[in-house]
């Protein structure tokens, strides 16, 4: 899509700078939305979710196979149905990105940078259940319907930082390069324009006609992100020597640290989420320490 940048010199030696820009970068269709497994006949779907109300009227019991279940869903004779349902007017994904930065020059081989990048994902996938039991009723609204996933462009996210960078240009044998990241990435589900089931996707919409209550961090999200890399060309000993020049000579040593805080913890539950209350007595925090 179309972008545009800027940069502009402040002072008159070029060691102070502005830079900025925006562009608009769209993605392809990723195939693996749209592939569900071939279905056996017209009459049977991919899957098939039973409440408990259903389960016990066709007197399931656990552990049910698939082969147990097709006579099942058959006798239904609910007609070809797809598990998996795509808005028709299903569009390209699209992210507006932009940035506004200085930099400074502090010596003639050291700059320093900051400022603010973001981006704007519009149109990206939003998988959510269609038909779902209703949490109070225990009843289908639609009691001659499976029900399944419905896929379509409503998802949006978001990012925004404050990134921050220290550059060191090779200089008396160093190099060295230190960059940290304060941001935030929020959407509905993740945030991936991939399938539900793949990367940054996570979770399906509890109520099919406000999926915006989803807003949360997305998968990727990391507040604090802080990296280090170094090159450090060392002194050749002997350096009066030939053989040592060609043995001991042109020995470099680089490294790179990172440290970032952790992603977000995704907690899904069959049949919804629970209602958290007292999250001290809910949660064993000794469960998974270390040797434990």
């Amino acid at each position: 899509g179309p972008r545009f940048g800027f940069a502009y010199t402040v002072d008159g030696k070029g060691d102070f700078a502005i830079r900025g820009g925006f562009g608009v970068n769209f993605a392809g269709f990723d195939g693996s939305s749209f592939e569900t497994t071939p279905n056996r006949g017209p009459s049977l779907p991919v899957t098939v979710t039973f409440s408990r109300a259903e389960s016990a009227q066709y007197g399931l019991k656990f552990p049910a196979y698939n082969e147990d279940m097709v006579n099942i869903v058959l006798a239904q004779n609910r007609g070809p149905q797809a598990s998996t349902r795509i808005d028709p007017n299903f569009q390209s994904p699209y992210a507006m990105n932009y940035s506004l930065e200085i930099q400074r020059a502090l010596t003639p081989s050291l700059m320093f940078e900051t400022g603010y990048v973001g981006s704007r994902g519009v149109k990206f996938n939003l998988g959510r259940t269609f038909n779902p039991v209703d949490r109070v009723s225990g009843v289908r609204p639609n009691p001659n319907d499976i029900q399944g996933t419905y896929l379509d462009n409503s998802q949006q996210t978001n990012f925004n930082s404050w990134q921050t960078s220290l550059k060191q240009r090779f200089s008396r044998g160093l190099a060295l390069n230190v960059h940290y990241t304060w941001g935030k990435a929020l959407s509905y589900a993740g945030g991936d324009v991939g399938a539900i089931y793949l990367g940054d996707s996570r979770t399906l919409g509890e109520d099919f006609n406000n999926f915006k209550i989803e807003r949360s961090l997305s998968s990727g999200d990391i507040n604090h992100n802080l990296s280090i890399d170094w090159l450090y060309q060392a002194p050749t000993p002997f350096s009066n020597s030939p053989l040592a020049r060609q043995i001991l000579g042109g020995w470099n040593i680089s490294g790179i640290w990172r440290s970032r805080t952790g992603l977000p913890l995704g907690v899904t539950q069959t049949g919804g989420r629970p209602d958290l209350v007292d999250l001290d007595g809910a949660v064993n925090k000794t469960c998974c320490s270390y040797g434990n």
